[in-house]
């Protein structure tokens, strides 16, 4: 979009404060959240100190793969709209020390792009390297220490894809046994800078039973609140916009990075506790075929 993001429905919410308190706790683990992995092609791509400072104390980092890592030795069917991933969006991942605690959902609008073949290929890479992986309908949520359930499911898909989780059975991996259930969805539209109204009557209905949703697709970033839920506050971030982007388009190139304290209260129920977050913006160092760029914490974008 030329003219920038839509603006449409930005009177419906509003975020929280760069560091919050949602609620009393004593915090047991903390996760950091990050934007659209989009591919970045051959850019020579760095994570910023502030960035790497910003995720120094968390325990794990999840990002939503928005794309592919194809097979080389499958044939593949030449695809304009297609999101194809380069190896280098894992060397750029590495820059956060250990892949073990870095979870990436495959569960979005593109990761069917090229079918089940290399979807499978694709999983098995990060699997191969380190990174855990979720997203799919054989795993679509992975049980980190503490009881903590993270579920990864996508509104829909641009090409047939019965092998990815979907938000309309999001319910299926839901653990009531679990100290909380944080559920990272795809969903709504691009290009919009606040969530609709259908949008939010569906994050308040999830919100009854999840208890914190981390959302993506919109490619820039929407509004990070929380909603009432009897005595507590659940966290939603409606979409986190990009982390990664190889063009120098200013509309594409801003998201938001989270980290959420999350841990019991003095009665034992579990529930977010400080939340941080802040702006991040891929920065072009030099272009051309030695293009390089670095991603770093951003003032608030200027559309």
């Amino acid at each position: 979009m030329m003219i920038g993001p839509s603006k449409k429905y930005e009177n419906l919410t509003t975020s929280l404060p760069y560091l919050s308190c949602l609620n009393p706790i004593e915090p047991q683990l903390r996760i950091g959240f990050i934007g659209d992995l989009m591919r970045i092609g051959n850019t020579d791509m760095q994570l910023g100190d502030d960035v790497r400072a910003f995720f120094e104390d968390v325990d794990y980092i999840v990002g939503n793969l928005e794309g592919v890592l194809v097979d080389p030795d499958h044939p593949t069917r030449p695809f304009s709209t297609g999101e194809r991933l380069s190896e280098s969006m894992l060397g750029l991942l590495k820059q956060f020390n250990d892949p073990s605690r870095i979870i990436l959902s495959c569960a979005n609008n593109h990761a069917g792009d090229y079918g089940q073949h290399h979807f499978d290929h694709t999983c098995k890479m990060l699997q191969d390297e380190g990174f855990l992986c979720i997203g799919s309908s054989d795993q679509p949520a992975i049980e980190l220490e503490n009881g903590i359930n993270l579920v990864a499911c996508t509104q829909w898909s641009n090409q047939p894809a019965s092998f990815l989780s979907f938000l309309s059975e999001a319910d299926a991996s839901y653990n009531p046994d679990a100290h909380m259930n944080v559920l990272v969805l795809h969903w709504g539209y691009q290009m919009q800078l606040y969530p609709s109204p259908h949008q939010i009557i569906t994050a308040r209905d999830l919100l009854k039973k999840w208890d914190m949703l981390i959302g993506h697709h919109s490619h820039c970033p929407q509004p990070i609140t929380s909603y009432s839920a009897g005595h507590y506050q659940k966290l939603i971030a409606y979409s986190l916009g990009n982390f990664t982007y190889r063009r120098d388009r200013n509309n594409y190139r801003y998201g938001c990075i989270v980290k959420a304290e999350l841990g019991p209260d003095l009665y034992g129920q579990w529930s977010t506790g400080t939340c941080q977050w802040a702006y991040s913006r891929v920065n072009f160092l030099s272009r051309g075929r030695n293009k390089r760029a670095e991603i770093r914490l951003s003032d608030l974008p200027r559309w």
